[in-house]
């Protein structure tokens, strides 16, 4: 054998014996392999269980529209908690349509910055070192769970969000008023009426109508409700300016009545 064959064969040998090449962002390539496998079972779930997956969205919305529908009464420090049925829970999704939108958005925002994380890993080297070294604080939290309380997190606050928005409605008189008639009468204030109007709903259970009246909130069982009628908004003219005739049944507005003037004194 030759010397340049010897010399080659060595090559080769150091060249085996050499310790594999470390990769730049470890943390983060061990993170991002336990992503893939959540996405991998989230896309298993999808395609092979489609009904268990629905029903799972399905629950969480009605959980958060149950947190909702709590927190909100809980403004007008109220508790609608003894009231409640397990009806109430499985329906929460369908009284708050907020909840399902907010679910919703919620496993959008998640896929979409999943995307987003691996595009900025490849093209900043700066976020790629700041997530490696993020990840290699929190190694000994396992990504599931940090999904798990990131997205309860989102949810907690999203319901606050939404359950401020629609007190501050209800207080701005923002939201659609009804008129109510009731089967029984009622003594609000001591006076007995069959009809509270304008009222604002606030939420409703299997059992009550959840209703807002001269700031007060009140619980009428659907066995005493005989109508329910949404009223139609009144516009108010801004200041310095006359409101505006309302206008016939033939479309045409009615004609202001001539304004007189007052006799001047003999």
């Amino acid at each position: 054998m030759s010397e340049v064959q010897l010399a080659e064969n060595s090559a080769v040998a150091s060249a085996e014996n050499l310790p594999d090449e470390q990769p730049l962002y470890p943390h983060s390539m061990r993170a991002e392999q336990s992503l893939k496998n959540m996405l991998g079972f989230s896309r298993h779930l999808l395609l092979k269980h489609p009904s268990l997956a629905l029903t799972l969205f399905y629950l969480l919305a009605s959980s958060l529209g149950l947190f909702l529908t709590v927190e909100l009464l809980s403004r007008f420090d109220f508790s609608i908690l003894p009231y409640l049925e397990l009806t109430d829970f499985l329906l929460a999704a369908i009284v708050n349509p907020r909840s399902l939108v907010i679910s919703a958005l919620f496993f959008l925002m998640y896929f979409s910055l999943i995307v987003l994380d691996k595009k900025c890993r490849q093209w900043w080297g700066g976020y790629a070192w700041a997530m490696e070294w993020t990840q290699r604080m929190t190694r000994w939290i396992p990504m599931w769970l940090s999904a798990v309380f990131g997205g309860m997190a989102y949810l907690y606050f999203s319901g606050l969000v939404a359950a401020q928005q629609i007190y501050q409605e209800i207080q701005d008189k923002a939201s659609p008023e009804f008129s109510l008639s009731l089967i029984y009468p009622m003594n609000p204030g001591g006076k007995e009426t069959r009809m509270l109007q304008p009222v604002q709903l606030i939420s409703r259970t299997s059992g009550y109508l959840v209703l807002y009246y001269e700031k007060q909130v009140m619980l009428i069982p659907h066995a005493n409700v005989a109508a329910f009628v949404p009223l139609e908004k009144s516009v108010t003219a801004p200041a310095g300016k006359p409101a505006e005739n309302p206008p016939s049944q033939s479309g045409a507005a009615t004609p202001a009545a001539p304004i007189k003037e007052p006799e001047k004194a003999a």
